[in-house]
């Protein structure tokens, strides 16, 4: 996910989609795993600060049949992800290229009008 002004918009999707690209061709370096690593775990720790986070996240997880205490698991479980895993993943969901772009009007509330 990106942002632009309308001026940079071709420039910007351009970098996005040879980015997205590189992906799907699964050309990740070490450097790059680790660094999206400790932004999914940093993430996740900030999104749990207060106790009512916790409580909400445990629900929802419970709902989700992943265990109302998946949160404690979850570094342990990003940091288990391999290069290989990544590969897999990115062949089979960045594949086919699908890029979704949003432009506000001028004078619009960006709501969806």
């Amino acid at each position: 996910m990106t942002q632009c002004t309308t001026e940079n918009r071709a420039e910007v999707r351009g970098i996005v989609e040879a980015q997205m690209a590189r992906a799907a061709r699964g050309e990740f370096t070490e450097g790059e795993i680790r660094t999206a690593k400790a932004i999914c775990t940093t993430t996740h720790d900030l999104d749990l600060q207060t106790p009512a986070q916790v409580a909400s996240r445990a629900v929802l997880d419970e709902l989700y049949g992943l265990g109302f205490d998946s949160h404690s698991r979850f570094a342990a479980e990003i940091e288990a992800v391999t290069a290989e895993d990544l590969r897999r993943v990115a062949a089979r969901c960045l594949a086919r290229g699908i890029f979704v772009e949003y432009l506000p009007r001028p004078g619009g509330t960006g709501e969806g009008e």
